[in-house]
């Protein structure tokens, strides 16, 4: 019994062999390893920037929402701007502390104040943290615009511009948009109540943008040097505040009938920004 014991001992130790991977198996593995993480990152980046592209879109709509519901609250008078409260004429005076449409909205957003934010550009730019009170400092394609404490509203920065053509304007005043352009603001402004807006899905409601208000864009607006640079303030064009790269070369654009889509930024110029836009010929276009 003890001789067959060592005879089953002696031969399980000779057939034996050690199990292991050599240099060039271990090679092998980790270059297909590294090679299927080169694969998956691209896929996975721009699943990421899509996702954070179709939130966007989503904050954006649900701003849209809040205007709507001001406006029905308010007999079908858009929200104002900053043009709106501090022009001598408007509420009676000057010196009238200016705003921007955020701060009226708030209460219809007040629940969700995340909405402001693109996910592409969602804290301000951090050399602006220090600006005086009632300073608005642009963002760009990563950055929110940003508004020092003027208001009391929990958050005072954001991604998304209002296209100012929407805001109620006193009949015979003429801002430098308007002096440019040689017209009236009662001729161009869009704002005549909300059963009465034209070409609703063509006309910009709010949009990526570098400023809190989207201005009074005209077609003789140029394209920055570089069409997709961040917003310069002494640019000589309002469209220029929307020129920011943050999706793909594009920015989120809601409309006025509630829906909200990509525009890529050399064809925002082909959008309704006023009643006369003319964009059969967009002539900054290279």
């Amino acid at each position: 019994m003890r001789h067959l014991t060592l005879h089953t001992d002696q031969k399980f130790r000779s057939t034996y062999k050690p199990v292991g991977f050599t240099l060039i198996e271990l090679l092998v593995v980790i270059s297909i390893i590294a090679l299927l993480v080169g694969i998956l990152l691209p896929a996975l980046g721009a699943a990421r920037r899509t996702a954070m592209a179709m939130k966007c879109a989503s904050n954006q709509k649900q701003m849209g929402t809040a205007w709507f519901a001001y406006a029905v609250d308010h007999e079908g008078a858009a929200v104002g701007s900053w043009q709106s409260y501090v022009h001598p004429v408007h509420l009676g005076g000057a010196g009238l502390p200016g705003k921007h449409w955020y701060v009226d909205l708030y209460p219809y957003y007040s629940t969700s104040i995340g909405i402001l934010e693109c996910p592409v550009a969602p804290e301000p730019n951090p050399q602006f943290a220090s600006a005086p009170a009632g300073t608005l400092v642009p963002g760009g394609a990563a950055y929110a615009w940003y508004e020092s404490g003027q208001f009391s509203v929990p958050l005072n920065y954001g991604g998304f511009g209002y296209n100012n053509w929407l805001e109620k304007v006193t009949p015979g005043v003429a801002n430098a948009a308007i002096n440019a352009a040689g017209g009236r603001a009662e001729d161009y402004r869009l704002d005549m109540g909300i059963d009465e807006l034209v070409a609703t899905s063509e006309t910009p409601l709010f949009g990526d943008s570098a400023w809190a208000d989207t201005g009074w864009p005209l077609e003789t607006n140029p394209l920055p040097p570089n069409y997709i640079s961040p917003y310069n303030s002494t640019g000589a064009g309002y469209l220029e505040r929307m020129c920011v790269d943050r999706h793909n070369e594009a920015i989120n654009v809601t409309f006025l009938d509630g829906s909200a889509r990509r525009i890529r930024i050399l064809d925002l110029w082909s959008l309704k920004w006023h009643a006369k836009w003319d964009a059969t010929d967009p002539p900054n276009l290279p």
